[in-house]
């Protein structure tokens, strides 16, 4: 019972864009076969576009628009997303209007960690700057309208201009659910800063040895098993109480204000 809220807590959370990631891949192929189709994130973007002005109407939009996409609503079996929609909602509006400064990448490395510690999970699950940057950098093709957005004179960041560090409230909990989609799923965000530095090394070597198989190389492959066990076993692991809560203090640290 613990595990089950835990991940619909969590899920709460993320739902503004969990699923998002796969409805990409499969509409890939649908698009092959059929005459200029339309973008699978042209309405998305769209309401984010709509949503620029801070209208708090449209904000809302966009925030139920993403839900929606997501396809997580279903599984969500009577708890509700209204309390999260309108706080996230209102943050966004105030962020579009001006009111409000945005969410620093760093608050994704600092929720991303925190929940990775809260729930015990391997090293390769923890992020830093470097991830999100590249994370967000990677999603701006197919959201234009959302990544990187500021206020209502803001326009759609163009090829070779610079991504600002500050993120809109929408924007932010897109990010997180992305990163931690790909934190389960993706091994090339299943690595650890050691790791990372390795290959790094590798890659700039201008007088490469032979690469040696090792054990961690063949954990690798095993990490998306690892991520759904060390998950399962840290919703075991907190109280009933705890699991409600992760919602919140997810938010709390993401910077989302109550």
């Amino acid at each position: 019972m613990k595990r089950q809220i835990l991940f619909l807590s969590l899920g709460l959370t993320l739902s503004l864009s969990v699923g998002l990631l796969w409805l990409s891949e499969g509409n890939t192929a649908q698009a092959e076969n059929t005459p200029n189709p339309e973008h699978p994130f042209a309405t998305l973007n769209q309401k984010a576009k709509n949503a620029r002005a801070g209208n708090r109407a449209d904000v809302d939009d966009l925030v139920n628009e993403a839900i929606s996409v997501s396809g997580i609503t279903n599984e969500l079996d009577g708890f509700s997303t209204d309390s999260i929609k309108e706080r996230v909602g209102r943050n966004e509006s105030r962020y579009r209007s001006g009111q409000a400064d945005g969410i620093p990448e760093g608050k994704i490395v600092r929720t991303v960690n925190g929940l990775a510690k809260k729930l015990n999970l391997p090293d390769y699950a923890r992020t830093n700057a470097y991830e999100v940057r590249k994370l967000r950098l990677s999603l701006l093709p197919n959201f234009p309208q959302l990544i990187g957005q500021k206020t209502q004179n803001s326009q759609p960041l163009t090829v070779g201009a610079k991504l600002d560090s500050q993120m809109s409230p929408a924007e932010a909990v897109f990010v997180l659910a992305m990163m931690i989609q790909n934190k389960r799923f993706n091994e090339e965000y299943q690595v650890t800063n050691s790791e990372r530095l390795s290959k790094w090394k590798e890659t700039h070597d201008h007088h490469p040895k032979k690469p040696k198989k090792s054990d961690s190389q063949d954990s690798v492959s095993n990490r998306n098993s690892e991520m759904r066990t060390a998950l399962e076993n840290g919703a075991d692991s907190l109280s009933t109480s705890d699991a409600l809560k992760l919602s919140d203090i997810t938010l709390n640290t993401l910077g989302i204000e109550q």
